[in-house]
């Protein structure tokens, strides 16, 4: 038995390497299918069906609160009514809490904010997860004055380096210290409901307790966690936590009427979400399987009809029917087995790209470990087999049931022509149905997708940019001095060029958190306990509503009115206003409102209703408070820009950093971005069901045209014998192409009733459209038809050329058989070649083989040009981190990248791929395609046939020219830049290949390039990153967005880039400014100016500035003073000073200064004569920004100028200016800056001239909307 069926083995091996078209087409439709299956089985497997990384996970259990007059059924818990549950329960072993909140990261580099879970001390013990290092919480951690927190793998190595002694040592969290006692392993997480609107990427854990006053209930914030005892069902517990609950709504009525708990496991509650969406894509890739194995069954048919003459030589020989139909059945499982692996490797790439593009816009906890396992082979495995039976067992039952004698006689032709027909016709009634049902579901997706992003939001994401800031409580820890903070970022925010309005919110519309509380309205009836009025509650702050383009519809906004005392003030939006003041005007109305207390709050404006929670969620009622009513120590900041607003994103983390480096700014992001975040789900669940519609539409039309072709084919004669009695053309192709829409409208009959069933199943993925959409349906049905008529129009109009001549002397219209052999043992030779003007009724393989190449051919190219872009663009340091951890690509590729040489090959093997590629394109097309489009051209155009070659020739190379920049090109050149790290990886082992069998030719042309570029002079500096100073400023600007540079780094970078751009003129102190001493000058007078000047370094001149005869070095008095004593003169201590044109760059100076090891120059303008004087400190200055030692830090000095005038601080306080000035101004507690603009009304600008008490003063500088410096001319000396 088992020699047996390997030698079937063996000779279904050759038949089909001798049918290779056959053979690739119908292992591309498999592989479709197959791979499809394996990818998103792979996800279900990972989300869906794969344990949970807990001990005995399925005894894990979340704890709601359930309202139930709201049906609210996933409320977080009151942390009262958590620690009576704890108490009170009989069926959970241990009940412990979540919450997810935000800190600040500061030491071990910059500012850094981040999800923190703040949980029960036995929270992570229960979940029954070691720590890779250090321990887990213990007894005492939870007291008031202990902080210690547990740090993730992630954060640990991407933070700390990995740093192995980091268990124990004290990190800043929201400016207090925590120890850290242990570190968690690598994809550890826990679920939670909280601030930070998820848990897929917390990597910080600090116990919390829970003093005695919190047994009371108020406010719900926590989520619960429990662990059931061994034995104890679903349904006990949640009888047991009813029966608490109860008791608890006895004990405190006020808070809990209306409420009750709910138990939902774990492992159902992660993945509520998501499985819907996940099911539906499950089922749509099994029908794209469905209509794979239907394409190939009919393949199989077309090829059985050319084998009925050899099946019945083996029927004669002595095979019986059984042992046929297993030869049959093993060349389909051989088919299915290389489909599997084909398929198995484009699930692989499929299921790569979907974590690369999926991770950024969802946060989906354990996607990272969706991956092709065992259990996925397994299903891959299971579904080549079986696709093998769908699509071979009817073939095989076909085939092998005909006639022997007929078939002998007849060369083949038998009743299972009609049979065959038959069933190929009823497998395109399938493919057709069940195209229907996915295409009907991917628009209805669609459709509901555009109504979604139709919807008004309630404000204008335009223009608009927004990022949290949480400020340490430990370092503002009053509601005063977090006010003052947000009230001091605003401002700042204000004065920025291109900010037309901001403002802050403590909760973001859109972000998946909030709070809410109950109400009442003054003067109306109270409602019934548990049956409240709920608002949310938004804390606002200057101009938010403006930022957020929110409508004001009357009254006003909070302004100073609204502030101390007077802050019991709310905003309200529409629906509340409708719902209780529908015919009155509701500002000067009173609400009461449930926080802290139950005062009441005076409302003075109403605003447009936002979509506060989702899209496709009705507005809910909605209350905004002054900061003075309730402070939050964060905010979301939001910042409306006439421009592109993240070009504001650099300056205002900059404005943030000046009031406190320790503070963050986290999720920048624009309006735009949060709204499309908000609808990643349901776009993504869209575009992949369109995409596997798509598919099938494709094998649908594929699948129609190879049957009409081989009807086509089939009825050769009888199509001749009609034109030869006077058809026409056009009869011809009308009848092929009703044809196929008869079948079509039989499987459009069927699918559509099977797409008003299934289509029920997405009533929760869908959006303002129904299930039964008749405009859906309509657009599909009419899609199908007419992609039927185009793969039908193909063969139809082959057969409107039909030669009736040619047609009748063939032998009755049928081709010969494949082959004549001893079919018994396995062994045969190739028949003859088809009768003249027959056709081969593979001529549809012969064409889907061609289409298969050139599309082949294209996306080898777009590989080449993937690799070679994402080789030049991928990150070293991002490579490096991925190999230190092992990534066995990364690994690979690194050397490549830092090796010129290699990198040299490594671009020249994509060059030559490429090349190559193309080249075959061109040259297979114009061989195989271009002979097929001359007829239709001479038909069409009317011209001769040569020229028609010629025309076909250039046409077809004109078009696949445009598909190839397209696909092979622009998409994958798009694709890799904005991916560049992850392309570089998933491109790295074809590359090596490649590497491997273009090395000959890559020595070649490299050589012969090298000789080329000696002879010219050329040197080689290989493939070497080289980018102008705009390309790195663009660079530095991505990486400022993307958070990897903070603002003071982008900053000194492009101080550092355009250091060249400035000369010595632009930075020097002008000679009017500059503080020198004359050569006369006694040693004495010396001393007692270098003790009150901030220099020390002070040029030297004869008589006037233009004769600088040197610098003079405070530290050359001071050992003069201590050798000498005051004797002496000042020329004696004079060193030599450098002059430099105004016009040297800034960059030029910088290093002839080093050369040279001074410190200043003199500054000569074209004349020769003295412009000023510039210093090293000025040119760091121009590099790192001003520059000041513990001399000149307070800026409070006053210096006398070389031309009598006084320069003086604008800090310096008034009554020490008074000593420069001989008291001409008054004795004021001001300083400088506030009396001089006290006494001009109004800012001066630089250069202004203010008249005081006589005195003229001129402004020098003004910085941060103060006057820095101003010049004084002080009155002149009584003469005698």
């Amino acid at each position: 038995m088992l020699t047996s069926v390997l030698q079937d083995l063996r000779y279904a091996a050759r038949l089909l390497a001798r049918t290779p078209g056959f053979t690739l087409v119908a292992v591309i439709a498999l592989a479709l299918g197959i791979g499809a299956n394996a990818a998103i089985f792979s996800v279900v497997n990972a989300l869906l069906l794969r344990d949970l990384p807990y001990r005995d996970p399925y005894r894990l259990a979340v704890i709601w609160e359930h309202n139930l007059p709201r049906d609210k059924k996933n409320n977080v818990a009151s942390p009262g009514n958590y620690l009576h549950w704890r108490e009170m329960n009989r069926t959970f072993d241990a009940i412990e809490m979540a919450a997810t909140f935000r800190t600040t990261l500061t030491g071990q580099g910059n500012a850094e904010e981040l999800p923190i879970q703040y949980v029960s001390a036995g929270l992570l013990s229960m979940m029954g997860v070691p720590p890779q290092r250090g321990r887990l919480f213990a007894a005492g951690d939870d007291a008031p004055n202990v902080h210690v927190v547990i740090v993730g793998d992630r954060l640990w190595r991407d933070r700390f380096g990995g740093d192995p002694e980091l268990v124990g040592k004290t990190i800043a969290l929201g400016g207090v210290g925590h120890t850290v006692v242990g570190i968690m392993p690598p994809g550890f997480s826990v679920f939670a409901s909280g601030q930070a609107g998820g848990d897929a990427r917390v990597e910080l854990w600090s116990p919390i307790g829970f003093a005695a006053d919190m047994r009371t209930p108020r406010g719900r914030w926590l989520t619960a966690l429990g662990r059931m005892k061994p034995g104890v069902t679903l349904a006990q517990a949640q009888a047991d936590m009813t029966r608490v609950h109860a008791e608890l709504v006895t004990m405190f009525p006020d808070f809990n009427t209306g409420w009750t708990a709910r138990v939902v496991p774990l492992h159902v509650q992660l993945s509520g979400d998501l499985k819907p969406a996940l099911l539906v894509l499950l089922g749509a890739v099994a029908l794209v399987l469905l209509i794979a194995c239907a394409n190939v069954a009919n393949l199989l048919l077309a090829r059985a009809t050319a084998r009925q003459r050899e099946l019945a030589v083996r029927a004669a020989l002595g095979a019986d029917r059984r042992r046929l139909i297993r030869q049959l059945l093993v060349e389909s499982v051989l088919l299915a087995s290389l489909g599997g692996a084909a398929g198995l490797l484009l699930g692989w790439w499929t299921v790569r790209v979907l974590r690369v593009t999926v991770a950024d816009r969802l946060p989906i906890a354990r996607l990272d470990a969706v991956s092709i396992d065992g259990r996925v082979l397994l299903f891959t495995f299971a579904a080549a087999m079986l696709s093998a039976l769908a699509f071979g067992l009817v073939p095989a039952l076909s085939s092998a049931g005909g006639s022997l004698t007929t078939a002998l006689k007849e060369g083949g032709r038998t009743g299972t022509g009609v049979r065959g027909a038959r069933v190929r016709n009823v497998f395109v009634v399938v493919e057709t149905a069940l195209a229907l049902v996915l295409l009907v579901g991917a628009g209805l997706l669609i459709r509901s997708f555009v109504r979604l992003l139709e919807v008004d939001p309630g404000f204008d994401p335009a223009h608009t940019i927004t990022m949290k800031v949480t400020i340490p409580t430990a370092t503002y820890g009053t509601p005063e001095r977090q006010r003052a903070f947000f009230d001091d970022l605003f401002q700042r925010l204000d004065a920025l060029p291109g900010v037309t309005a901001a403002g802050g919110s403590s909760f973001l519309p859109l972000n998946g958190m909030g709070a809410a509380t109950a109400y009442e309205v003054a003067g109306q009836p109270v409602p019934p306990k548990g049956q409240e009025h709920v608002a949310d509650v938004r804390v606002v702050t200057h101009e938010y509503f403006k930022a957020m383009g929110i409508p004001v519809l009357r009254g006003r906004t909070f302004d100073r009115r609204d502030t101390g005392r007077n802050a019991r003030r709310v905003i309200v939006n529409e629906t509340l206003a409708r719902r209780h003041f529908p015919n009155e005007d509701p500002v000067g109305k009173r609400l009461i409102i449930w926080w802290n207390d139950k005062g009441e709050d005076e409302i003075v404006g109403v605003v447009g209703d936002v979509r506060d929670a989702a899209l496709e969620s009705e507005p809910r009622a909605m209350t905004y408070w002054p900061p003075d009513r309730f402070t939050y120590p964060f905010m979301t900041v939001a910042i409306r820009t006439a421009a592109d607003p993240r070009a504001l994103v650099s300056a205002a983390t900059a404005q943030l950093h000046q009031i406190d480096r320790d503070v963050a700014a986290a999720d920048v992001r624009t309006m735009s971005e949060v709204v499309g975040k908000s609808v990643a789900q349901r776009r993504t669940t869209m575009m992949l069901l369109a995409a596997f519609a798509g598919m099938a539409l494709l094998l649908a039309a594929v699948g129609m045209y190879g049957v009409i072709s081989f009807t086509v084919t089939e009825r050769t004669q009888e199509i001749g014998i009609r034109m030869a009695l006077g058809a026409q053309r056009g009869d011809v192709l009308s009848m092929v192409i009703r044809e196929a829409l008869t079948l079509t409208g039989a499987g459009l009959f069927i699918g559509g009733a099977g797409a008003m069933l299934l289509t029920g199943l997405m009533r929760n993925l869908l959006f303002g459209v129904r299930p039964s959409d008749p405009l859906t349906f309509v657009a599909v049905a009419g899609v199908l038809g007419v992609a039927a008529a185009l793969a039908a129009s193909v063969p139809g109009i082959r057969a409107t050329r039909v030669d009736p001549v040619i047609a009748l002397r063939t032998e009755k219209g049928r081709p010969k058989p494949l082959c004549t052999c001893d079919l018994r043992s396995g062994s045969g030779r190739r028949a003859a070649a088809p009768a003249p003007g027959a056709h081969d009724p593979l001529r549809s393989g012969r064409m889907l083989l061609a289409a298969a190449v050139i599309l082949l051919l294209i996306l080898l190219t777009g590989l080449y040009v993937a690799a070679e872009f994402a080789a030049v663009s991928a990150r070293r340091s991002r490579l490096r981190r991925l190999a230190e951890d092992g990534h066995a690509l990364a690994a690979r590729l690194l050397p490549v990248l830092e090796d010129p040489r290699d990198l040299d090959r490594y671009i020249a093997a994509s060059q030559v791929g490429i090349t190559l590629s193309s080249l075959v394109l061109g040259a297979y097309a114009q061989a195989v395609i271009a002979p097929r489009v001359a007829p239709l051209v001479v038909r069409w155009g009317h011209i001769e046939s040569g020229a028609a070659e010629h025309a076909s020739v250039i046409g077809v190379l004109i078009g696949l020219t445009v598909l190839s920049v397209i696909i092979g090109e622009l998409v994958p050149k798009a694709f890799a830049l904005q991916f560049p790290t992850q392309t570089a990886l998933f491109t790295v082992l074809p590359m090596q290949w490649s590497l491997r069998l273009y090395a000959w030719l890559i020595a070649l042309l490299n050589g012969s390039g090298l000789v080329i570029l000696r002879l010219l002079g050329v040197p080689n500096t290989g493939h070497r990153h080289v980018h102008s100073p705009e390309e790195i400023e663009l660079l530095i600007a991505e990486s400022r967005n993307g958070g990897l540079l903070e603002p003071q780094e982008q900053v000194r970078l492009h101080r550092a880039l355009r250091l060249g751009l400035r000369v010595a003129r632009q930075l020097m102190v002008p000679r009017a400014r500059l503080a020198a001493l004359d050569i006369d000058t006694p040693v004495s007078d010396v001393l007692r100016v270098a003790a009150s000047s901030p220099y020390s370094r002070l040029p030297v001149y004869r008589r006037t500035l233009d004769d600088i005869v040197g610098i003079l070095h405070t530290k050359d008095v001071v050992t003069h003073f201590l050798d000498r004593g005051r004797t002496g003169t000042l020329a004696s201590l004079v060193r030599p000073l450098l002059r430099v044109p105004g016009e040297m760059a800034a960059d030029r100076l910088l290093a002839v200064l080093r050369e040279r090891r001074s410190h200043q120059a003199i500054v000569v303008d074209a004349s020769g004569a003295v412009a000023g004087l510039i210093t090293l400190e000025d040119v760091l200055g121009e590099l790192l920004g001003t520059v000041a030692d513990e001399f000149k830090a307070p800026r409070l000095l006053a210096l006398r100028l070389s031309d009598g005038r006084v320069r003086l601080p604008g800090a310096l306080p008034l009554e020490r200016a008074r000593v420069w000035l001989e008291g001409t101004w008054p004795v004021e507690d001001l300083t400088v800056a506030e009396f001089i603009q006290r006494r001009a009304g109004t800012l001066p600008e630089p250069g202004d001239h203010v008249e005081i008490n006589g005195l003229d003063v001129e402004i020098e500088s003004v910085e941060n909307g103060q006057i820095a410096f101003a010049i004084v001319t002080p009155p002149a000396a009584d003469e005698d």
